[in-house]
């Protein structure tokens, strides 16, 4: 197979609707929200982080420090495989 052939593969242009079932069951069905996203992503997310009980407030929106990222991406690909597993915070969690 050439790059050439191959490169070809990795175009992918389709689109695919959502059936009426799904739209009538979703959560959120107010298409604006991809504009809200890309206009603020970080306060988008917060919005709904708002949603949830937290303990302690957070003091930054987003904090992607490499050893924690990497640590919290393993956490997630072990959550992901069903196995038990320690967070980094130290709690102990069985995958769902």
């Amino acid at each position: 197979m050439t790059n050439e052939s191959f490169e070809a593969l990795l175009q992918e242009n389709r689109t695919f609707s959502a059936s009426d079932d799904f739209k009538k069951k979703a959560a959120i069905k107010d298409p604006g929200i991809y504009q809200t996203a890309a206009n603020d992503r970080l306060k988008f997310w917060e919005s709904f982080a708002n949603d949830l009980h937290w303990f302690q407030p957070w003091d930054a929106t987003l904090e992607w420090n490499i050893p924690l990222a990497a640590s919290a991406a393993a956490w997630a690909r072990q959550r992901k495989a069903r196995q038990r597993v320690e967070h980094p915070s130290g709690l102990h969690i069985m995958g769902l």
